[in-house]
């Protein structure tokens, strides 16, 4: 058997490598091209969703999705899961903790994005990015945490689906009545509520350093100077409808300026 020389390798080299690298290359480029029309297609999805900007939509969301991440019992939690998600992951009783980590009486989900979409004629899917806090400590548990919920308003009845990012069937939500999945509903919405929760998230974020002060704070060490508290003594409107004078009960005061719920820059005075 004739043994290959060095010089044979260079002349297989020459001829293979460059075929190989360009295989590659095609692979990588094919499968960036995938994802580059994957990520269209979702972008154009959730630009299908439209921002929510009414005040009552959002209080009645955050209500019953909180009394979805506060409920305990198993077989509830399933009821109101929707049934896309619990086939696609295999949920049962005995397993669905394991898929919803969150679930404590002692945490709150505050919605920081809220979108809306029309499945049907009286069927809204609402997508939704916020944080999840304990009620007692204040400190953020998990944030940019995202659900789709499914509210059918003829039939009085909501689904929960939790999802990681975004999907491509984000405008197909199915929504079947049960004993457990009766949406409640919420009172008028009134400038107090609306300041409560603008304090509460401010103060949360700031204490979690998620924030830096947009004020007249010239130092990151005068920070330290403010006592910053959720309890709220005053509130009112300023210049607008989209200002919000509010002053805690350690007198600070501070001053939302709101681009959209849940989106503010503050001044602190």
């Amino acid at each position: 058997m004739k043994k290959i020389s060095q010089s044979d390798i260079i002349k297989i080299s020459i001829f293979v490598v460059p075929i190989l690298l360009f295989t590659v290359l095609a692979l990588l480029f094919s499968k960036n091209e995938n994802n580059n029309a994957d990520n269209i297609e979702k972008d154009e999805i959730y630009n299908k969703y439209k921002e929510v900007d009414d005040y009552h939509t959002y209080f009645f969301i955050s209500k019953n999705i909180n009394n979805f991440i506060t409920e305990k019992n198993a077989s509830i939690v399933i009821e109101l899961l929707s049934s896309d998600y619990i086939k696609k992951n295999n949920i049962t009783e005995n397993n669905v903790f394991d898929f919803l980590e969150f679930n404590n009486e002692e945490y709150e989900y505050k919605i920081k994005e809220l979108r809306s979409y029309e499945q049907t004629q009286g069927i809204i899917i609402y997508y939704m990015s916020g944080n999840i806090s304990d009620t007692y400590s204040n400190n953020i548990i998990q944030e940019e945490v995202k659900f789709l919920v499914g509210v059918d308003y003829d039939n009085l009845i909501y689904t929960v689906k939790p999802i990681k990012k975004l999907e491509k069937d984000m405008t197909k939500i199915n929504i079947t009545k049960n004993n457990y999945n009766t949406y409640e509903g919420v009172n008028m919405v009134n400038t107090q509520d609306i300041c409560r929760i603008y304090l509460a998230d401010y103060v949360m974020m700031s204490s979690s350093e998620k924030i830096k002060i947009t004020n007249n704070v010239k130092k990151e060490s005068e920070i330290e100077k403010y006592q910053f508290s959720s309890v709220m003594k005053n509130c009112y409107y300023g210049n607008n409808t989209s200002t919000f004078i509010i002053i805690d009960e350690n007198n600070n005061k501070y001053e939302f300026q709101e681009k959209s719920i849940m989106n503010y820059t503050v001044v602190i005075n």
